[in-house]
């Protein structure tokens, strides 16, 4: 059974669960006289909707239902950081049951498609004479990415560098030399903006350099685990695109020795394409990577397997640089 605190335990207390705080909430909001609706769902990062053709009490987890401009606008009343009306993926895109003053009513939470899910990542590098590069990094995450990134709020200064020398693991003798977060509530754009530095990033060959301009991209491109005779569907639950723009300026004397063609893959499942060109002593490198939400057959899980391989391979994509020896 629901059972919560009565609203004025909540505010005596200070704490309680996603029922009692909901029901604060709630409460807060009639008394402003702006209507709100306790809702039951499944709270889970994997879509789960209740059963529409089951009565019973279902769920795991309660959120608010404001009606607001014919449409209803959805309050996640556990956090103190997520913006109005913003959903996670803990209860974004499924059936959910609203309890008003006339009864139960069936509803669907918001949904974040392809275009509202983005990560954005720009950066801009110096290489120096000895293959080392220093520069800013900024990336953005908007949509269901942005939630996923506010537990950095949570982390120290120590605890920050930690996370980000291990999430660039395969950088040779990575620096960060400084970190800045910036949670805008209002645009719903989660930013990280750094300043570092890697001795060595670029490998030596016969006094000749290998550059390879991806090191510091997403990590979502992991080939998928390989089964010997599928039976079953499977899902993409949520369509994304990651971007990356990062541009290396060359020493004097450095050269190219050839730009890469750009590589376009298009699949049901999604899209990749990488694009190099050079403008000076600067070597600019794009790539989006697109992921269509749906269901597939298991008889195309090896081609979806195949294009995560070609993903993976275009990550690998390195450039080699001359120098005047």
């Amino acid at each position: 059974a629901y059972t919560y605190l009565h609203a004025a335990d909540v505010d005596r207390l200070g704490y309680g669960d996603c029922k009692a705080l909901s029901n604060y909430t709630k409460s807060l909001l009639e008394v402003a006289g702006v209507p709100a609706y306790y809702t039951v769902l499944y709270g889970d990062t994997s879509k789960k909707s209740i059963d529409t053709d089951f009565i019973a009490m279902q769920g795991n987890h309660v959120i608010l239902a404001l009606p607001l401009d014919q449409q209803m606008t959805w309050l996640e009343c556990t956090s103190q950081e997520v913006p109005f009306g913003y959903l996670g993926d803990f209860t974004d895109d499924r059936d959910v049951l609203v309890i008003t003053p006339d009864g139960g009513e069936l509803r669907h939470t918001k949904k974040y498609t392809q275009k509202d899910n983005i990560e954005y990542l720009q950066a801009d590098f110096e290489i120096s004479s000895d293959g080392d590069v220093a520069g800013s990094l900024n990336k953005s995450s908007e949509g269901i990415f942005y939630g996923d990134q506010l537990y950095l709020n949570h982390m120290d200064a120590k605890e920050l560098k930690k996370y980000y020398l291990k999430k660039w693991g395969a950088v040779n003798r990575l620096e960060i030399e400084d970190i800045a977060l910036k949670n805008n509530r209002d645009s719903v754009v989660f930013k990280e903006e750094l300043q570092l530095r890697a001795k060595g990033y670029l490998t030596n060959i016969n006094n000749d350099y290998l550059l390879k301009p991806n090191f510091f991209g997403m990590t979502r491109s992991d080939i998928p685990a390989r089964y010997e005779n599928r039976k079953t569907p499977f899902a993409l639950e949520r369509g994304s695109i990651d971007k990356i723009d990062v541009s290396f300026s060359l020493p004097q004397g450095f050269t190219i020795d050839a730009l890469p063609q750009p590589l376009v893959i298009e699949t049901t499942f999604g899209s990749y394409k990488t694009q190099f060109s050079a403008v000076g002593q600067k070597i600019n490198y794009t790539r989006t990577f697109s992921l269509n939400e749906g269901t597939y057959q298991p008889e195309v899980y090896e081609a979806f397997r195949d294009f995560y391989k070609d993903v993976v391979r275009g990550d690998a994509q390195k450039l080699l640089i001359k120098t005047k020896s």
